[in-house]
């Protein structure tokens, strides 16, 4: 004789959804792996542009070079529209940002 069991869809769907991470615990995880992707990605970008040299340690005519490209980039509209004083300060944060990614990834 065949056993008849029942399904309770309610209490299932409220038993998975318990198991689940909290949203805090995803939004943090999420957010951490986005973190270590950029790093990565400005690690890559520093490096190939020869930002960081680890016998003379940061080339600066490399980072101006990169961040007038950079500003020249947001100016003719790849980010957003602006005045060449701000680009050109974006440019050089992401720059630094890439060149100190850089001698990060180097080091280790």
């Amino acid at each position: 004789m065949a056993a008849c069991r029942s399904l309770s869809w309610s209490i299932a769907m409220h038993e998975l959804q318990a198991e689940r991470r909290p949203a805090v615990a995803r939004r943090a995880y999420l957010e951490s792996v986005q973190a270590a992707r950029v790093e990565a990605l400005r690690a890559a970008s520093g490096t190939k542009a020869g930002l960081w040299t680890a016998a003379d340690g940061f080339d600066r005519r490399a980072i101006m070079a990169f961040a007038v490209h950079h500003a020249r980039a947001v100016l003719n509209g790849c980010l957003a529209r602006g005045c060449w004083r701000t680009a050109m300060a974006h440019g050089l944060k992401t720059a630094w940002a890439a060149a100190h990614a850089a001698r990060r990834a180097a080091t280790h």
